[in-house]
C-alpha cells in the first residue's frame, strides 16, 4: 500500500510519502498436475498443467522429462507427444522470493503403449476407407464401424487374399501402419463380407486402411476372437459393450462377441438373412437368454429388427422381467398392449410403480429393418428412444428397476409376448450413447456406401520411378520417405523436403536413391 508520514513542531511540519510492497513468499502449487499416472498410446497428444500461488514477481516455470530440462517448456502447461515406454514429467517453479530454490510439482509417470504395427509393403493389396458421410462435429472414440468388402470395392477380388478365410486381412488407422482391432461377422467368398472394425477416432473424413495379400502372415490377429473391437483398452476409461450378438449361429449357444454372456435357452431362433450377415428368425416362442446381465445405472440397449406382417400385440425385444406395467423389470418392446400400432416403448417398474414412455405410433413398420435404441439414465430417471438413429421420444423411468437379473432377447423372461420377426446386431452398451453415436450406428449399416467411401484396390508395393526431362531427373513414389547416398551401400539420409514427384538437376557426382517405407 501507499503510506505517508507528517512530522511537526513549533516551527512547522514536513511530510513524506512512500510505498510498501510485501511479497507473499515463494511459489506454492495450488493446482497440481493430474493424473500422476497416465497410460496412453504412443504418439497421442497429452497436456500437463499446474497453477501456482505466492508472489508473481519473477515467476518462472521449467518442465522436466526424466530429470532433464525440456527446452522451451517454460509455461504453466506443457503439451507433449506420448513416447513409447515409461517417462516422468514435473515442473519446477521459482520467483523473486524463492532464493533460487524451486518449488516442484508432483511427478507424472506416463506409460506409452506402442500399438501393434505392420509394414504396408508386406501386403499386395490395400484400400483406403474414408468416412465421408460422417458430418458431425463430435469425434467418436473407439467406434465400431461396419466394413463391407466385395464388389462394392473397385478392383477387389478374393483371389488377392493369401488365406481363403481372410486370415491375412489387417486394418490400420490413418497412419497406414498402426493396427486396429477388427472382427469378421461374415466371410463370404462368393459375395460381400461383413467386418466390424474399431475406429480409434471417428470424425469428419477420417480414414482407415485395409490390407491383405501377405502369404507370410495368414494367422488372424487376436482381436478377431478376443472381443477387443467391443471392449476398449482399460487405460482409455471408455464405456465398453456388455453384450453383442451378431446372430450368425443357428443354435445354442449364440456367441457374445464381448465373451461375457453367451445366449442360451430352450427354443433357438432359426437362421435367416439379416441386415448384416445372418439374423435370427424369432417365432413360436424362440428367444435368447443372456443370463444375469449387469446393466449398471447408465446403459444403452439396441437391436436391428424386422417385424413380421403377422406380428401383433406386444413384441418383446430386450427384457429382464415377466411383464406388466409395474413389474420389477426393464423392457424394450414394440406395440401397445393388444395393438399392432408400431410404437416403440420402454417399460420400467419396481414391483409397485412403473413408467412407460413411447414413441408415436407407426414408427416401427412391418417388413422393414429398423434400428431400435433406448438410452437409460437410471439415477436421473430418464430415457431416450431412438428409431433408425433419430431421437423419437424422451420420458421417465423409475429409479429402482432391477439391473442385474435374467435378460432375454425376443421375449419377456417369463415367456410372454414373444417377438415375431427377425433380429440382428443386438447389443447392450455401458454408458449413455448420445445422438451422434446412435446416428452413426445406423448410418454405418443402413447407408454404408454413402457413410463410407472405398478407394479402388491398389498395390502396397513401393516402386521408385525415374524419368528424365531435359537436364532434370524426376523421381516419383507412392509412399514413404525419399533417401539418398553417394554409394549404393553408403550412409543414406532423408532428402530434406522431398515430396513425390521430386525434381533434381543432373549435376555433380552420382547419387543413389531409395524410399524408406517404415
Amino acid at each position: 500500500g501507499t503510506y505517508s508520514v507528517t512530522v511537526g513542531n513549533t516551527y512547522g511540519s514536513a511530510s513524506a510519502n512512500f510505498s510498501l510492497s510485501v511479497g507473499s513468499g515463494p511459489p506454492t502449487i495450488s493446482v497440481d498436475l493430474s493424473p500422476t499416472n497416465l497410460t496412453a498410446y504412443a504418439g497421442a497428444i497429452e497436456t500437463y498443467s499446474i497453477h501456482v500461488g505466492g508472489s508473481g514477481e519473477g515467476l518462472a516455470y521449467q518442465w522436466y522429462r526424466d530429470g532433464s530440462a525440456i527446452a522451451g517448456a517454460t509455461g504453466s502447461s506443457y503439451t507433449f507427444t506420448v513416447l513409447g515406454g515409461t517417462n516422468t514429467y514435473f515442473c519446477a517453479v521459482t520467483n523473486d522470493f524463492s532464493g533460487g530454490v524451486p518449488t516442484d510439482s508432483s511427478t507424472g509417470t506416463v506409460i506409452g503403449i506402442v500399438p501393434p504395427s505392420l509394414n504396408p509393403v508386406s501386403y499386395s493389396s490395400k484400400t483406403k476407407i474414408t468416412f465421408s458421410g460422417y458430418n458431425r462435429t463430435e469425434t467418436l472414440q473407439d467406434f465400431p464401424v461396419l466394413v463391407r468388402l466385395g464388389t462394392n470395392v473397385s478392383g477387389f477380388s478374393y483371389s488377392q487374399f493369401a488365406s481363403p478365410t481372410g486370415g491375412d486381412l489387417r486394418f490400420t488407422d490413418g497412419s497406414g501402419s498402426n493396427e486396429i482391432p477388427y472382427e469378421i461377422d461374415e466371410w463370404n467368398p462368393s459375395g460381400t463380407s461383413a467386418i466390424w472394425v474399431q475406429v480409434p477416432n471417428l470424425s469428419s473424413n477420417s480414414v482407415i486402411w485395409a490390407y491383405w495379400g501377405n502369404a507370410s502372415d495368414t494367422t488372424p490377429p487376436s482381436s478377431t476372437t478376443n472381443g477387443a473391437v467391443w471392449v476398449p483398452p482399460a487405460f482409455q476409461s471408455l464405456p465398453s459393450y456388455e453384450v453383442v450378438y451378431h446372430m450368425e449361429q443357428s443354435g445354442f449357444p449364440y456367441l457374445d462377441s464381448t465373451l461375457q454372456y453367451p445366449g442360451n435357452g430352450t427354443t433357438a431362433p432359426l437362421s435367416a438373412a439379416g441386415i448384416v450377415g445372418e439374423a435370427g428368425s424369432f417365432s413360436g416362442g424362440s428367444y435368447l437368454d443372456a443370463g444375469n446381465v449387469n446393466l449398471g445405472n447408465a446403459f444403452t440397449v439396441s437391436a436391428w429388427v424386422n417385424l413380421a406382417p403377422t406380428a401383433s400385440n406386444i413384441q418383446g425385444v430386450w427384457v429382464n422381467g415377466p411383464g406388466g406395467y409395474t413389474s420389477a423389470e426393464i423392457a424394450l418392446f414394440i406395440n401397445d398392449y393388444n395393438t399392432a400400432d408400431g410404437a416403440l416403448l420402454l417399460g420400467t417398474g419396481d414391483g409397485t410403480s412403473g413408467q412407460q414412455p413411447e414413441t408415436a405410433t407407426g414408427m416401427v413398420s412391418v417388413g422393414q429393418w429398423h434400428l431400435l435404441t433406448a438410452v437409460v439414465d437410471r439415477p436421473g430417471g430418464t430415457t431416450q428412444l431412438y428409431v433408425d438413429g433419430t431421437l423419437q421420444a424422451s420420458g421417465a423411468v423409475v429409479a429402482d428397476f432391477p439391473t442385474n437379473t435374467d435378460m432375454n432377447l425376443g421375449r419377456f423372461n417369463a415367456g410372454a409376448f414373444a417377438f415375431d420377426g427377425l433380429i440382428d446386431e443386438a447389443r447392450i452398451h455401458s454408458g449413455l450413447d448420445d445422438a451422434n453415436w446412435n446416428w452413426a450406428s445406423y448410418e454405418t449399416v443402413a447407408q454404408n456406401s454413402s457413410f463410407e467411401s472405398y478407394s479402388a484396390v491398389g498395390s502396397s508395393a513401393v516402386i521408385l520411378s525415374i524419368q528424365r526431362s531435359g537436364n532434370n531427373i524426376i523421381l516419383s513414389w507412392p509412399q514413404g520417405t525419399l533417401q539418398s547416398a553417394s554409394a549404393v551401400n553408403g550412409m543414406y539420409g532423408n532428402v530434406a523436403g522431398a515430396t513425390s514427384p521430386y525434381t533434381n538437376t543432373v549435376s555433380g557426382t552420382k547419387q543413389f536413391y531409395r524410399v524408406r517405407v517404415q
